[in-house]
């Protein structure tokens, strides 16, 4: 009997820190038609991009730093965590190199977007609507 209490304590810690993180959408601008992969995706956002692939320039915008969406944005997408991530952006700032993105939330991103062609952001899928166009989901 211990051992099924153990099994389903386990079952349900693994099942609720899965739920913990919601998926991410990176969107844009519903008349920004480009192609854009998960790799131009990471590299706009670490600063090694500055470009749609149609020439027009790309401005990164972040969720508010520490939030669950910018923690699996983060691991998923950019394949680093909060500790790697802060020191990626402390050299770049440092040297002078590059800004990290600027940090909004949710609801402002989501506005940001809808109104200027340049930006790509991200939010959690459920705040998703027509307003912006998807271009990565994980």
């Amino acid at each position: 009997m211990k051992n099924l209490m153990k099994k389903v304590l386990g079952v349900a810690l693994v099942m609720g820190s899965m739920s913990s993180y919601a998926d991410v959408s990176v969107i844009v601008n519903t008349t920004n038609a480009n192609e854009i992969t998960q790799k131009d995706i990471s590299r706009i956002f670490l600063g090694k991009k500055k470009d749609f692939a149609n020439g027009d320039k790309a401005v990164p915008i972040a969720m508010k730093e520490g939030s669950d969406t910018q923690n699996q944005f983060n691991a998923d997408v950019l394949g680093k965590n909060p500790t790697q991530i802060k020191a990626y952006w402390s050299q770049l700032v440092f040297t002078g190199q590059a800004k990290p993105p600027q940090e909004y939330t949710s609801e402002e991103i989501k506005k940001i977007v809808s109104t200027n062609p340049n930006v790509i952001g991200y939010i959690d899928t459920k705040d998703v609507d027509s307003s912006v166009r998807v271009v990565l989901q994980k």
